[in-house]
C-alpha cells in the first residue's frame, strides 16, 4: 500500500516541476518580442537627404518622434522609419510600439 501512495506524491511533483520549466521557457520569448530592434542604431545623412531603417520586434503600429525636427524629421510608414536631414547636427529617433515599448537612433546630419 505504501508503494501506491508514491506513485501520486511523485506524478504531482513532475507535473509541477514541468509546468515551471514550460512557464519560464515561454517568458524568454516574451521578452525578446517587446524589444524593437532596427538595422541600424544609428544614421548619417546629409541635408535634404533621406535614409530609411527597419524596425522589427515589438506590436506594430509604431511612431517615431525626433529630439529636435530643426536638425532631423521623421516619418513612419508600416515598419520603415524615415529620417530627413534638415540642417547639420545631431538628433535622436525614438520609436515606440503599439505597447510604449521603444528604442532610440542616433542620428547625424551632415
Amino acid at each position: 500500500m505504501k508503494k501506491f501512495q508514491k506513485i501520486p506524491g511523485l506524478f504531482y511533483m513532475s507535473l509541477v516541476a514541468l509546468t515551471l520549466v514550460c512557464t519560464l521557457a515561454s517568458c524568454d520569448k516574451d521578452d525578446d518580442d517587446k524589444k524593437l530592434k532596427f538595422s541600424s542604431s544609428s544614421v548619417t545623412v546629409e541635408v535634404e537627404k533621406t535614409s530609411d531603417i527597419t524596425v522589427s520586434g515589438g506590436i506594430a503600429p509604431y511612431t517615431a518622434k525626433s529630439s529636435d525636427d530643426k536638425i532631423a524629421s521623421v516619418t513612419v510608414s508600416q515598419s520603415k522609419i524615415t529620417v530627413k536631414g534638415v540642417k547639420a547636427g545631431n538628433a535622436t529617433i525614438t520609436v515606440a510600439d503599439k505597447k510604449k515599448n521603444s528604442g532610440k537612433i542616433s542620428v547625424t546630419v551632415k
